[in-house]
């Protein structure tokens, strides 16, 4: 990697204007020479679309992609990617807030210290109780300390970094409309290539989590991110693991969301996704499969 790396910064959008305008600003104050910023736009009404090329103009470094259609979180995400061309690419949320000054040093800094590592995980904290959410910690054991850096089973999707060469190897995201679980599937691809992730809590970005355009039923979310997280599975994971997922995350899911139909409506998306799953299965080696389990990563369940 060259000394002085340049950085592709990406976000994806669609129907929020305040915290997205907040967070380009204050990445584009930073931004070191020769990198770039890259909005992808999915299909925010027209009203929010004028506002937002409004509030960025005169940001020279940014490229805005608007999409006819909202292709989804991993979508969207792929079309960011597929626009970048810096050595080093980072993902933010559109609601985040960078808690460092010096984040693009301190990621070039992580990868120069260790080649081996493809994908550095940063530490999210939620911007209003200033603590981390159980499910933005990339460990299965919240116990661990959040302030000791080391390899990772996993990253979160609303702040991280890639190294070009993960992307060029691995490829994009696979295909987890409308969103939940593109980055355990990615993280077990990546692992399975050969590279490390590396979790690195003195990258901090906050996370305002808002609401906007999000599921409300609690069912049907709970429906879709069980659904997701057996389509993982499905995908990866070798016969005796898709096994034991289904056994601990079903009733897991069923007693989260107080419902069993829950079971029902993560059926029916699962029987929609069928023919993506049979013909995108590709099992990780056991190598690969027992790093995972070490890690504290989602082998198991």
């Amino acid at each position: 990697m060259n000394a002085n790396p340049t950085f592709s910064v990406v976000f994806i959008t669609m129907n929020r204007h305040e915290e997205l305008i907040d967070i380009i600003k204050q990445v584009a104050e930073i931004l070191p020479l020769g990198s770039e910023i890259i909005l992808v736009d999915n299909n925010s009404d027209e009203p929010i679309k004028k506002a937002n090329r409004q509030s960025l103009v005169g940001i020279d470094a940014l490229l805005i992609i608007e999409n006819d259609t909202n292709a989804g979180v991993s979508g969207g995400r792929n079309i960011g990617l597929s626009a970048a061309t810096r050595d080093i690419i980072i993902e933010l949320d559109d609601d985040a807030v960078l808690g460092e000054v010096d984040i693009f040093q301190k990621v070039a800094t992580t990868f120069g210290n260790h080649p081996e590592v493809g994908i550095v995980a940063f530490r999210i904290v939620n911007y209003f109780t200033k603590q981390i959410n159980r499910i933005e910690y990339p460990f299965k054991n919240k116990r661990r300390d959040p302030l000791k850096p080391g390899l990772a089973p996993t990253f979160i999707g609303c702040g991280h970094a890639f190294r070009r060469e993960v992307i060029e190897m691995v490829g994009v995201y696979r295909d987890f409309a409308p969103w939940g679980s593109e980055e355990a599937d990615y993280s077990l691809r990546t692992l399975d290539a050969n590279f490390e992730i590396y979790y690195e809590p003195n990258i901090l970005v906050y996370h305002k989590k808002s609401p906007k355009a999000r599921i409300k039923d609690p069912v049907e979310f709970g429906a879709i991110a069980l659904k997701n997280r057996l389509k993982v599975a499905l995908l990866n994971l070798p016969w005796f693991a898709v096994v034991t997922y289904f056994l601990v995350r079903i009733p897991h899911f069923v007693w989260k969301t107080r419902s069993v139909r829950t079971i029902g409506l993560m059926l029916v998306k699962l029987k929609a996704d069928w023919s993506y799953v049979r013909e995108n299965r590709r099992p990780v080696s056991r190598k690969t499969f027992w790093k995972v389990s070490r890690l504290g990563g989602q082998a198991w369940f």
